[in-house]
């Protein structure tokens, strides 16, 4: 199965050109063929420690010297957010009774399901739950896709008994030679992301997938011709 076809509800709102198929189609080609590099499983691993405020910035930076240094630098940020701004974060893993799924799947018709990630939640001072997404790719996103991402997040985790939990993201985008910096944007911070243009990016992303699809499709390999002809036809 190719990477487009269960992707990151990320990578599908940085490949998704809203109403315009055929870029958004050259992206997915080049999704399939490299995808965006690092992976941050880690990053999302340790993201609810990091929230508690516990950590010792420093400390843990230099305890990553093995990592690659996006990660080390993601880490780190995400060490002096949680002494910024300090919450009590719980880790799915942790409380599997919450039944919240570090991957929830959003379906997009038979051949696209949209892989939502979240990795804690953590109760702010009105007492409503809150779910942190991140945003740990250099590349930054506009404020749309970034709002559509929030959506897409709340639609695969914000359901059933957490219907009333909100989204809020943390953006570690931006060049990182002098060090990252988390910062956080609540959902109501961000354009309001309509029916209408949440449907703009599912359609034109599925469309875009199936003409990704039949340009990577093998070609029918056909009988090698070894200068017998029509030898062997049924006669007329």
């Amino acid at each position: 199965m190719s990477r487009s076809s269960a992707p990151l509800a990320l990578s599908v709102v940085s490949v998704t050109d809203p109403g315009d198929v055929e870029a958004t189609a050259f992206k997915i080609m080049e999704f399939d063929k490299g995808g965006f590099g690092i992976r941050h499983d880690y990053t999302w691993d340790v993201l609810p420690a990091c929230l508690q405020g516990v950590l010792d910035p420093l400390a843990v930076q230099r305890s990553l010297f093995a990592r690659p240094k996006r990660i080390s630098n993601c880490v780190t940020a995400l060490c002096y957010l949680g002494k910024q701004r300090p919450v009590g974060a719980k880790s799915f893993a942790d409380f599997p009774e919450a039944r919240l799924k570090t991957i929830s799947m959003i379906q997009w018709g038979p051949d696209v399901l949209v892989r939502a990630k979240a990795s804690c939640w953590y109760v702010d001072d009105n007492g409503q739950a809150v779910i942190p997404l991140l945003q740990p790719r250099k590349a930054v996103l506009s404020r749309e896709k970034l709002a559509v991402y929030l959506a897409l997040g709340r639609q695969a985790h914000c359901k059933g008994d957490w219907a009333s939990a909100r989204t809020e993201l943390i953006d570690l985008s931006g060049d990182d030679r002098d060090g990252v910096h988390a910062v956080v944007t609540a959902e109501a911070d961000l354009p309001k992301v309509s029916d209408d243009l949440l449907g703009d990016y599912v359609r034109t992303y599925i469309e875009a997938k199936k003409i990704a699809d039949l340009v990577k499709a093998p070609r029918e390999k056909k009988p090698k011709d070894r200068g017998m002809g029509d030898m062997f036809a049924p006669e007329s």
